[in-house]
């Protein structure tokens, strides 16, 4: 049952967090297009965002789980 719970949190969490980073990157983006920068940097630094954006969701997550369920409170 504990599993199941911690699977359902996980995943209510996650998409929550993953409208939020995606609201974020796409505020980001509108920004940098306004800005005028060289457009091979605009390329890579949305291409590092894009990258990044995922892993830093993921360590997130696994500190929530961690703070809301704690490893002997299975």
């Amino acid at each position: 049952m504990s599993n199941l719970k911690i699977w359902k949190f996980a995943q209510s969490y996650a998409a929550k967090k993953m409208q939020g980073l995606g609201f974020s990157l796409f505020l980001l983006g509108l920004i940098l297009s306004v800005i005028d920068i060289n457009k091979g940097l605009g390329i890579w630094l949305g291409i590092a965002l894009v990258t990044a954006a995922p892993f830093l969701m993921l360590f997130e997550i696994e500190k929530e789980l961690k703070k809301r369920f704690p490893k002997g409170d299975e």
